[in-house]
């Protein structure tokens, strides 16, 4: 047996579990698919369909997680972006924590990935952003810089420093 968790963005991003069933010749005799949840963002779904993976894998079972589709950040950077030291994930400062979790993306760490964030949420392009070091959030697991435009004020915070 083998099960592959699949993550795909809709409206929300979806984690399905699909199972193929074999004979001990290997020869595939069945397979089913279901859905495991229904999530706010893709960092969210990633992280249940990795520990999906993970609990398979615990039990013997041979298990991987793929993913469907782009993701809002991957759209607006143009290319895919795997979860890799060359990503860090931006989320909009909001009025609550999980408010502002609903809005996380992986993106590339560079000025213009921020910038690109910044106008899919609303904000101009063109305006002065600072990216700079404010401290760990133990809620998330973050160690989070803040994201400012002149005359806004913190308008995002990242995981990461920019590497541009």
């Amino acid at each position: 047996m083998s099960t592959e968790y699949q993550v795909r963005p809709v409206t929300r991003y979806v984690v399905t579990r699909y199972e193929a069933m074999s004979n001990q010749d290997g020869s595939q005799v069945g397979a089913a698919s279901s859905v495991i949840g229904e999530f706010a963002n893709g960092t969210l779904a990633d992280e249940v369909a990795d520990g999906m993976v993970a609990k398979d894998i615990a039990s013997g079972i041979e298990s991987r997680r793929s993913r469907h589709g782009l993701t809002l950040g991957e759209v607006i950077s143009g290319q895919r972006i795997e979860q890799a030291e060359k990503a860090m994930k931006i989320k909009m400062h909001r009025g609550s924590l999980a408010g502002s979790m609903e809005t996380v993306e992986q993106i590339e760490p560079t000025a213009k990935a921020v910038m690109r964030y910044l106008a899919m949420h609303g904000i101009q392009e063109g305006q002065n952003v600072s990216v700079r070091p404010y401290g760990r959030d133990d809620r998330i697991g973050w160690d989070v810089y803040l994201v400012t435009v002149a005359g806004l004020g913190v308008v995002a915070m990242t995981d990461g420093p920019l590497k541009d």
